[in-house]
C-alpha cells in the first residue's frame, strides 16, 4: 500500500516543477513584452476607410480581397541583444502578417515592422479584433 507521504510528494512535485518553470521563463527568458490592440472592419465593395488613431493597430475598413498596412517601430534600449517574437491573437489573427518575425535585435537599435491585414475574398463581412503581442526574449548562451 502506498503511504500518504509518498502520495503527497507525487502530487506536489508536478506543481512545484510547473511553478519553477514559469518563474524561469518569466525572469530569465522573457525580458519584456507588449500587447497592442488590433482591429479591422471587413466590408463589401471597394471603399477603403482609414483609421489613423495611434492607440492600437487599426486597419480601418478593408474590402474582401483587399489588404491594409500599418507600421510599428520596435526599439531595443537594452545593452544586450534580444530575440523578437511577434504573435497575433483573436479572430483577426488569421488575417494578420508581419514583415519580419523571429529575429535577433541588437542593442540600442530600432526595427521598422510592417503589419498587414490581408483579407481573403471569401471572408465574412464584419468587425474583427485581437491583440498583437511583441516579446523581447533574453538570449541565453550555454
Amino acid at each position: 500500500m502506498v503511504s500518504k507521504k509518498f502520495l503527497l510528494v507525487i502530487l506536489i512535485t508536478p506543481i512545484l516543477t510547473a511553478m519553477l518553470a514559469l518563474f524561469y521563463i518569466e525572469n530569465f527568458i522573457i525580458f519584456d513584452s507588449y500587447e497592442v490592440n488590433m482591429d479591422v472592419k471587413v466590408i463589401e465593395g471597394q471603399i477603403i476607410g482609414v483609421n489613423v488613431d495611434t492607440d492600437g493597430v487599426h486597419f480601418g475598413k478593408v474590402p474582401r480581397g483587399g489588404e491594409g498596412l500599418r507600421y510599428i517601430t520596435l526599439t531595443n534600449n537594452d545593452s544586450k541583444p534580444h530575440f523578437i517574437n511577434i504573435k497575433s491573437f483573436g479572430n483577426i489573427s488569421r488575417f494578420v502578417y508581419v514583415s519580419k518575425n523571429n529575429f535577433i535585435m541588437m542593442p540600442k537599435t530600432q526595427e521598422n515592422i510592417t503589419v498587414m491585414a490581408k483579407i481573403p475574398p471569401e471572408a465574412e463581412t464584419g468587425f474583427y479584433s485581437g491583440v498583437l503581442k511583441v516579446t523581447f526574449q533574453n538570449i541565453i548562451f550555454g
